[in-house]
């Protein structure tokens, strides 16, 4: 059986996993969407925010690097600097053999 996904930013995810942020885009009007993913080894989960702009921006869950008051500029930076993604990591360290989420 198929599973049904959605585009978030450059990445698709399970559809069932997507939830809405609670907030809209300035840029493209549509809701912010967020899906939030496990890391093996990481206590704090990824989460995946993604609108219209077809930008995705990844923080940690335990991390407060965006919100409805950010959200435009960020997506106007990013359309300017052709980004397909951001990822806030606030300042501390990556885990030593941190490659990602798939």
């Amino acid at each position: 059986m198929n599973a049904k996904r959605r585009m978030l930013g450059p990445f698709s995810v399970l559809a069932d996993d997507v939830k809405l942020a609670g907030f809209f885009c300035g840029v493209c009007k549509e809701p912010v969407r967020v899906a939030k993913q496990h890391a093996p080894t990481l206590a704090a989960r990824a989460c995946l925010f993604g609108c219209g702009c077809d930008v995705g921006v990844v923080v940690w869950e335990d991390q407060s690097a965006i919100n409805r008051q950010n959200w435009s500029r960020v997506m106007k930076q990013a359309r300017k600097a052709n980004a397909e993604l951001i990822i806030f990591n606030t300042g501390e360290t990556t885990p030593p053999g941190f490659g990602g989420v798939n």
